[in-house]
């Protein structure tokens, strides 16, 4: 399993290029990265400013476009939407 934590990406900045992390996902411990209840947050932006979209892929929410949380990972969940609405540009959080 490949997990990192966001003090483990190196700093990559130069002077023409900045690296910045736009998606993680809140994965279940022994699920893999495909399972349709994996979490994704990812920072998006549609040429009016940034905003972060949650989602989850396959199963029913392809169809009824709604996500499933498990209490036990709301925490989790919610920690990780905090961290990628305060990483997009112009955030004053």
């Amino acid at each position: 399993m490949c997990a990192i934590q966001t003090t483990d990406v190196p700093d990559l900045d130069t002077i023409t290029h900045h690296v910045r992390v736009v998606e993680i996902a809140v994965v279940t411990k022994g699920q893999p990265l495909f399972s349709e209840m994996n979490t994704r947050i990812a920072i998006e932006d549609e040429a009016a400013g940034e905003f972060v979209k949650v989602s989850q892929e396959g199963g029913h929410t392809d169809l009824a476009k709604w996500i499933s949380i498990d209490p036990d990972e709301w925490s989790v969940i919610k920690s990780a939407i905090d961290y990628m609405v305060r990483q997009c540009q112009g955030s004053q959080q």
